[in-house]
């Protein structure tokens, strides 16, 4: 900027401020050792170069605020000195960027949903119990509970080429999960925690090109998307042939009972089946994504 440039604390160089998602902030300054002149010309000298934020000046929450408008007065007729007050308050869409979409960065997002599941273990000791009745068999159906599902949410731009050849074959797999380590933002998941959609895919056009605004959702399981079930039953397989499951009065058991293994039934009733591992989603490269 031409000139020197003081806030005037004392003539309300803070005018007003308010705090929270949209916030405002007026600041007053006196600019001096101005060339002076007529017309436009000596104004535009006066604020030609003016922050386009607050962040030479202000603290936080309002460092990052964006000039919005000016005013400015003279204080002599030689008009090498006057009063800028200045306007400064939270973009309007703090997650627009300009540029090329390609070049952009993604925008991220990070949140947590609720969902029901079925309780199967217990962690009120150390060490997760299996959850079952005071009988020591399992409740059928099982109760379920709420949890909380971690997400991340990445917002990129993908060109018409990109799009078909990448996202749209996405498209046809989801919900997927990664076969890999995959990081976003800084943070790296190993193998088969994220589990992966395609919440949007919106077209645009800009300037001459076409592009694709694909925003993915990321669900978090920290002990991965592998489906993990306890192996019950009413029959257990002996010698490779399938026999019904009895009690100890010969009689057809009501209620799955646990299984080893091998298949056979446990031989203490109370002990929890064998631990299962399924892959219920498609195991997937995250590579090129975004």
């Amino acid at each position: 900027m031409a000139g020197t440039l003081t806030e005037i604390i004392d003539n309300g160089g803070l005018r007003s401020q308010r705090e929270g998602i949209n916030s405002d902030l007026t600041r007053v300054f006196k600019v001096a050792g101005l060339t002076g002149g007529t017309g436009a010309e000596a104004e535009t000298e006066a604020i030609s170069g003016f922050p386009a934020d607050n962040s030479a000046y202000g603290i936080a929450p309002y460092a990052n605020l964006r000039k919005f408008s000016h005013s400015f007065e003279w204080q002599n007729t030689a008009k090498t000195e006057g009063i800028v007050t200045v306007r400064y308050r939270t973009p309007s869409n703090t997650r627009t960027q300009t540029g090329a979409p390609g070049d952009r960065s993604p925008i991220i997002t990070w949140g947590t949903q609720l969902e029901s599941r079925p309780l199967l273990k217990d962690f009120t000791t150390p060490t997760p119990k299996v959850v079952v009745n005071t009988a020591g068999q399992p409740f059928d159906p099982p109760p379920t509970t709420l949890v909380g599902v971690p997400y991340v949410e990445v917002t990129v731009w993908k060109t018409s080429s990109q799009f078909t050849g990448t996202v749209v074959p996405l498209i046809a797999q989801c919900p997927i999960v990664n076969s890999g380590s995959f990081t976003i933002d800084g943070v790296a998941f190993s193998a088969r925690k994220l589990l992966a959609t395609v919440e949007r895919a919106e077209k645009e056009f800009e300037d001459t090109e076409t592009y694709y605004r694909v925003s993915y959702r990321f669900l978090i399981n920290n002990d991965t998307w592998d489906l993990k079930l306890l192996s019950y039953g009413y029959y257990e397989n002996v010698g490779g042939e399938w026999k019904p499951i009895v009690d100890t009065e010969g009689s057809l058991v009501t209620r799955p009972y646990p299984l080893a293994p091998d298949g056979t039934k446990e031989s203490d009733p109370s002990n929890a089946g064998a631990e299962m591992t399924f892959l219920p989603y498609r195991v997937v490269s995250f590579t090129g994504l975004f």
